[in-house]
C-alpha cells in the first residue's frame, strides 16, 4: 500500500512526537523557520503515549537544535512523524538570537544565526551542528545518540 501524502506546513510553536525505534516516542517543538526547513528543539523526555507533550515541552533540550528536512518528513509521508499540538506561529525561544549552525567550507568557517547574522570564525571545531537540513533517519539516530550520550 502507498503512503498516503499529506501536505502539513509546520509554524512555530508546533509540538512533533517522533516515533524510535524502541518503541517510545520523542518530542520537538518547531521554534524557527529557515529556508532549509524547519529548526526544532528536541526535548529530553520519552513516552510510549504520542499525546504525552505536556511533560515534554517542561523538560531541557535533550542537545541543541536541528533543521529538520520537514517537506520529505511531511509531505512524503514520513511515518512516525505527526504534529500533535498546533502552535500559534509566534513562539520565539530565549535564546533565539544565539541559536547558530556552523556554515562554509572547513577551511573558511563561520557561523550563521538564525536572525540572518554571520561570523567568520577560526575552526569549525566546536559543538555546534552543520546548516543543513536532517532527514527523518537522521534525527532519530541523533536523538539516539543524544539519549544514550547523556544517560
Amino acid at each position: 500500500m502507498a503512503k498516503k501524502k499529506r501536505k502539513i506546513v509546520l509554524q512555530t510553536g508546533d509540538v512533533i512526537s517522533i516515533l524510535l525505534d524502541s518503541n517510545e516516542y520523542a518530542f520537538a517543538r518547531v521554534i524557527a523557520k529557515d529556508d532549509f526547513g524547519d529548526v526544532i528543539e528536541v526535548f529530553n523526555y520519552f513516552s510510549h503515549e504520542k499525546h504525552d507533550y505536556d511533560k515534554a515541552i517542561k523538560k531541557e533540550r535533550l542537545h541543541y537544535p536541528h533543521i529538520i528536512d520537514s517537506y520529505s518528513i511531511f509531505f512524503l509521508g514520513e511515518e512516525g512523524f505527526d504534529v500533535v499540538k498546533n502552535g500559534a506561529g509566534d513562539f520565539v525561544p530565549e535564546d533565539y538570537s544565539e541559536l547558530k549552525f556552523n556554515m562554509g567550507p572547513k577551511e573558511l568557517p563561520k557561523f550563521y544565526y538564525l536572525d540572518g547574522r554571520q561570523e567568520n570564525i577560526d575552526n569549525s571545531d566546536n559543538p555546534y551542528p552543520w546548516y543543513s537540513s536532517q532527514s527523518d533517519f537522521d534525527i532519530k539516530r541523533l536523538i539516539d545518540f543524544w539519549r544514550n550520550k547523556n544517560k
